[in-house]
């Protein structure tokens, strides 16, 4: 039972799909878009969901990359909702 807890997990990361994704993030491509052409060029492959690619973006930056510099949404402020202000717009109904 112990040797098992500190056995490698199987994985689908090898040094050639990483340096693919490298690239691919590099153009701006979202990861469900390279999720996507991963297995049309590739469909003899095994494909991962697009969450996997977040996951090894996040370990890279634990790590101190900067792979997340490279996603579409990165440094963008999500509006977080409510009524906007209309400035100098009065209007007046009369009944």
């Amino acid at each position: 039972m112990v040797r098992r807890k500190f056995t490698e997990k199987a994985t689908k990361q090898t040094p050639e799909v990483w340096q693919i994704i490298r690239k691919w993030l590099r153009l701006g491509w979202s990861t469900e878009y390279i999720n996507h052409r991963f297995s049309v060029e590739f469909p003899l492959q095994k494909h991962f969901c697009h969450t996997t690619i977040y996951d090894w973006i996040d370990k890279d930056r634990q790590r101190g990359g900067k792979l997340h510099t490279y996603l579409p949404r990165y440094g963008k402020h999500r509006w977080k909702g409510g009524k906007r202000k209309q400035v100098g717009v009065l209007l007046f109904l009369t009944a």
